[in-house]
């Protein structure tokens, strides 16, 4: 049995439709097109940072060939910033797109992932 010990977060923070209760701004799902047609559900993980509530939401609910969709059950607020990771391992290559701003309504992101080592990866994760 795997145990996963976490000494450096102090605070995790749940996300739900409670969460941005509130926040007057209007909310929105994020659309993130992925380019090429190598990425797929079985080897592509795209994951929304929001800095300003300090957590950490995976973006694949609903997910087809060539779009993820953050589901409609977790929409997020219009003007709060963001940071977007894709990160996909296909026959053991590593390719990464990372994109930021504040979000829009209705935003739609074309993510292009470039091909990385793991350990270029794993640096440019620590510097989010």
């Amino acid at each position: 049995m795997a145990y996963y010990i976490f000494d450096s977060c102090t605070s995790f923070k749940l996300i739900n439709g409670d969460s941005y209760y509130e926040s007057t701004a209007s909310t929105t799902i994020i659309n993130i097109i992925l380019q090429g047609n190598s990425f797929n559900n079985t080897n592509t993980q795209c994951f929304l940072f929001l800095p300003t509530a300090n957590s950490v939401l995976y973006i694949g609910d609903l997910y087809d060939a060539t779009k993820i969709t953050l589901s409609s059950a977790v929409e997020v607020p219009v003007g709060m910033n963001y940071e977007i990771v894709a990160m996909a391992n296909i026959n053991g290559s590593y390719y990464y797109w990372q994109s930021s701003g504040i979000v829009a309504a209705g935003m739609t992101l074309t993510a292009t992932l470039s091909p990385e080592t793991r350990g270029d990866i794993i640096m440019l994760m620590k510097g989010l």
